[in-house]
């Protein structure tokens, strides 16, 4: 088993919702792990409730998982691989610890089984989406699909042992739905409009949602490969060409901040982004050729931060 070192500079305190916003992720920056024999091309990314992180390597055709160990991080080793799934960019979990991957043509759903570890994986959408990219799961157990070909957020409601297809989340004639997509409690989704520089915000109304997005925000010129949120309804953003973490704060109100630089001049390009509940951010980068593991971040899980 390996480990890799974690850097620890401080332990964290509770915070309160309203003083989430001014919660400034400090750029600390620890390698989870960057061995090409482990990883290559890493984009989906998720961290459960323990504090584990999950990530999907696109060239290995593989999830691996890292657990925390004290001050370091362990090697859990390889769930799934190329035997099981293909080409997989996204990654999600829901509440109690499945998992769900997008991969080359449907996403894999890994039950989590009550003695630990995760069965053998089935599939969701394979006769409906095409080359999938980010998933997310919401509150319910629905599942939303990021669908570039079709240029749709594909909706999954389950349904007794499987799940029913709602009407997709369509766009806008302008909009492209690319890389990735997330929910939060509510059911609002938010979709990382890559080439648009955009976060398109999509809000459950009636148990539908709207054609188009009821409200946007501007990324400038950055390309939002990767979108999610934290516990406060903060949006984070993975931009690929800019190299940063960019941050929309939300004020309570369903209002956000203009876009705020979380970290930058990444020697490779961020692909994925995730963040635990003591908002210590962690990113997926990656070139042709190599790729790293990343958090951002000071808090150990364990340390009393509710």
């Amino acid at each position: 088993m390996k480990h890799f070192i974690l850097m620890v500079l401080m332990a964290g305190t509770a915070i309160s919702t309203a003083q989430a916003g001014q919660l400034q992720t400090p750029d600390i920056r620890t390698t989870i792990d960057d061995s090409s024999s482990t990883v290559r091309y890493p984009w989906g990314i998720a961290v459960d409730a323990g504090g584990n992180i999950h990530v999907a390597d696109k060239s290995f055709a593989t999830v691996r998982i890292y657990a925390p160990f004290g001050d370091t991080y362990a090697d859990a080793g390889v769930v799934a691989d190329d035997h099981i799934i293909s080409q997989p960019v996204g990654l999600a979990l829901d509440s109690t610890g499945n998992m769900f991957v997008s991969e080359a043509t449907a996403v894999a759903v890994f039950a989590r089984q009550t003695a630990g570890g995760f069965a053998a994986p089935t599939l969701l959408g394979q006769s409906v989406v095409s080359t999938p990219y980010g998933v997310a799961v919401g509150a319910t157990g629905d599942v939303f699909v990021a669908d570039p070909t079709h240029t749709a957020v594909r909706w999954f409601s389950p349904s007794g042992s499987g799940y029913v297809q709602n009407v997709d989340i369509l766009p806008s004639s302008s909009a492209r739905f690319d890389y990735d997509v997330a929910v939060d409690g509510l059911g609002t989704v938010f979709v990382a409009d890559t080439f648009a520089h955009k976060i398109q915000i999509f809000h459950i109304s009636a148990g539908a949602y709207p054609s188009t997005p009821d409200a946007t925000l501007d990324m400038g010129s950055g390309t939002a490969y990767g979108v999610n949120l934290d516990r406060y309804g903060n949006i984070y953003v993975a931009d690929h060409d800019g190299l940063r973490i960019v941050r929309f704060v939300n004020d309570g109100n369903g209002n956000y901040s203009p876009p705020s630089v979380v970290a930058s001049n990444f020697s490779m390009t961020p692909n994925r982004v995730a963040v635990d509940r003591m908002l210590n951010v962690y990113v997926t980068t990656a070139n042709a050729y190599a790729g790293t593991v990343i958090r951002i971040g000071d808090r150990l899980f364990g340390d009393g931060f509710d």
